[in-house]
Parts: C-alpha cells; sequence; structure tokens
C-alpha cells in the first residue's frame, strides 16, 4: 500500500550532542537528506502493507532546543490517520540535558541507558538528540522528515517475523496488558511492554528552552520486559503497569514489542488504547 503524506515545512535544527552542550550536525551513519526539510514527502511501499507496523523511538529532551521540532514530528506520526496502525511511535526523555538549567520531568536514566544501547549496536561512540530511531536497526536526526520517512519505508519493507496480539484492562492505579506473541521463524526476542502517554503541556521555566510552552505526546511512563520467546514457540503475557496519579489526564496507550536481544532488530510491534 503506498502512503503519501503533506508534509508542513519545518526549520532546521542541529542535533545537540550529549559532550555537555556542544553542537553537532547530523551525526555520521545518518540517512542523507535536508534536516527537516522538503514542503512535501512521500512514504513508499511498506507502512499498512504486508510488512506490518514499524517502531520508531525518539530520544529527546526538554533540555534541548533541538528537540521540540522533533517532538512536532513524532506527534504528528501519532495522530495523523494517514499513518493509523502503520507507524507507533514512542518518546524516550533522556536525562543528560537535566544539568543545564531545566530537569526534564519525563527523564530518567534508564532511557539514556537504553539510547547507549542503541549507540553500541550503531557502532556509534556518542549519543545525542534528538536522535529517532526505526525499529532498532536505523537512525537520524529526529528532526530530518525525509530521512526518518526514508528509514520507515526501508523498516517495513524488511516485514514482521514476531506476531503480538494485545488488549489492555484499565483499573484503579493498574493498566494491565495482555499479550499473546507467535514468533514462528526466530530469532528469539525480548517482549517489551511499554506504557505511554499523550497531550502532556509543560511549561519550561529555565534551560535552552526558557519561556517555551511544550507539548509533548507517546512519553514512555513505564516500559517493562515481558519475557522471552525461543524462537518457533509462542507465549502469554499479563503485564501490570501501574498507573502515577500525579501524570494527570493525558490519555494512556499501551505498545508492546519484540526485540532481538542481540542485534536490537524490533521484529514486531503492535498498541492497543
Amino acid at each position: 500500500m503506498r502512503l503519501a503524506a503533506l508534509v508542513a515545512m519545518m526549520v532546521a535544527l542541529p542535533a545537540c550532542s550529549s559532550s555537555r552542550g556542544s553542537r553537532a550536525g547530523a551525526p555520521a551513519g545518518t540517512t542523507p537528506g535536508a534536516q527537516a526539510g522538503g514542503a512535501t514527502a512521500k512514504m513508499g511501499e511498506g507502512p499498512g502493507g504486508p510488512g506490518g507496523p514499524i517502531l520508531v523511538e525518539l530520544f529527546t529532551s526538554q533540555g534541548c532546543s533541538s528537540c521540540p521540532p522533533a517532538d512536532v514530528l513524532l506527534s504528528m506520526l501519532g495522530k495523523d490517520p494517514a499513518f493509523a496502525g502503520q507507524v507507533i511511535p514512542l518518546a524516550f526523555h533522556v536525562d543528560y540535558w537535566n544539568y543545564i538549567g531545566w530537569r526534564d520531568p519525563f527523564s530518567t536514566r534508564a532511557w539514556t541507558d537504553r539510547q547507549h544501547a542503541y549507540a553500541a549496536s550503531f557502532a556509534e561512540r556518542r549519543i545525542y538528540t534528538p536522535q529517532l530511531v526505526v525499529n532498532g536497526e536505523a537512525h537520524t536526526v529526529g528532526s530530518d522528515r525525509d530521512g526518518s520517512f526514508q528509514l520507515m519505508d526501508q523498516a517495513a519493507a524488511h516485514g514482521q517475523r514476531a506476531q503480538l496480539t494485545l488488549t489492555v484492562a484499565r483499573n484503579p492505579g493498574t493498566v494491565t496488558a495482555h499479550l499473546d506473541v507467535a514468533n514462528p521463524d526466530g530469532p528469539t526476542v525480548d517482549v517489551q511492554v511499554a506504557l505511554a502517554q499523550d497531550d502532556v503541556v509543560t511549561r519550561v521555566a529555565r534551560g535552552e528552552n526558557q519561556g517555551k510552552t511544550l507539548r509533548n505526546d507517546h512519553i514512555v511512563r513505564r516500559l517493562v520486559n515481558a519475557g522471552r520467546v525461543a524462537a518457533g514457540a509462542r507465549a502469554h503475557f499479563d503485564v501490570p503497569l501501574t498507573v502515577d496519579a500525579t501524570w494527570g489526564a493525558g490519555p494512556l496507550h499501551v505498545v508492546a514489542f519484540a526485540q532481538d536481544p542481540a542485534t536490537l532488530r524490533v521484529h514486531g510491534v503492535t498498541s492497543a488504547r
């Protein structure tokens, strides 16, 4: 199925390097393309077709001035009906920009560690924000719309090898994910379950985004490794995810994905609200 999306103009911004406030352009190894450039962009064969949906992870921070355009792009991927069921976004807020004046309220060291793991798998010597990782197999600057769409097309063409069926139940203080996983032709995968929140608005009082009101979607609040499924096996998981009353009223959704623990490539993903 061919997916065409009209893409609005966006100002190009450099990425923030993790080396304490230094600035850098697109890191080596990213897909070429104008940073967030182009009035229109197309996604080709793939998303929504035989390959199934793809997982898009954004590593971002409210403390980095280059991140808001990438946050907007991620929100668009989640809200545009053209991408529904084809692209599943998650936002991991890292903690290494907290020292420059603003502590991102959604940041955690665990998400920084996850980004470091991707850097190792990509043979990269540094991490940066905003970074977009597509299906665990490729990355680009998170505000590079053209490059992001190219990577999504490439990932979708590879197809899914694990099939996931997800339902969710909401009880006071808890969301429980009920998940069936079939992994007919491998490799062995870890089944990860994320609880994410949309439509959270923050007034930033200090740091590089001082004075801005930022709206964030797909914020990962919880991430649980439900278990491992070997090649040729099936499994069922019931995963309780605690909801913190301080999170506010932003809507929640659950994302489940099967990830190769050796290569970090994602072999299947699904979501439920």
